[in-house]
């Protein structure tokens, strides 16, 4: 993950903030077409997101927030199988987009703790739910390109969780660092 922000400490126990940040990965999963007894694996390459937190100090060094906003994801396309015997049936989809939005929250803690003096540098844990636009995916013939009679419906909800070592560069006077 890769994200820039910004916090306000609205007072002594309240954060605001705004984000954005791109995460790249190998989130996989499955895609299914029951009526024709096909699945494939699919895969989330790449999601970005923009949004706004709040939190709470609930203690000096650690902030509890939770934050949401818009998020965007690339799906690479996947080689189809018979569901029963797992045998290619010659069948492909193409990589596509989806844009939705996402809710979550996590906790923040600055790592000047136990005798370490680390300044600036913040450790965080987060759970992120994303509802991605649905879809309906064409199945195309690995020979000619041919779309298939049926599409597949998608439509992606994509839970994280993630630890993350961060580091603030407090611009712009007093660091919010001094406090959590």
């Amino acid at each position: 993950t890769v994200g820039i922000g910004y916090d306000w400490q609205v007072n002594s126990g309240w954060v605001a903030g705004i984000f954005a940040d791109g995460q790249f990965g190998s989130l996989r999963g499955n895609v299914q077409d029951p009526f024709n007894a096909v699945t494939g694996r699919i895969k989330m390459e790449d999601a970005w997101a923009a949004g706004v937190r709040v939190g709470y100090l609930v203690a000096p060094n650690v902030l509890s927030y939770v934050n949401g906003g818009y998020s965007g994801s690339h799906w690479a396309g996947s080689n189809l199988f018979d569901s029963f015997t797992g045998a290619p049936v010659g069948f492909h989809t193409n990589s596509f987009n989806r844009n939705g939005w996402f809710v979550g929250g996590g906790v923040e803690n600055n790592l000047d703790i136990f005798g370490i003096t680390a300044p600036g540098w913040f450790m965080k844990t987060e759970y992120r739910s994303a509802f991605y636009d649905s879809t309906n995916i064409t199945a195309f013939s690995d020979v000619g390109n041919v779309p298939a009679a049926t599409n597949l419906h998608f439509k992606p909800w994509v839970q994280t969780i993630s630890t993350s070592l961060v580091y603030r560069f407090n611009w712009g006077g007093a660091p919010i660092a001094a406090r959590y």
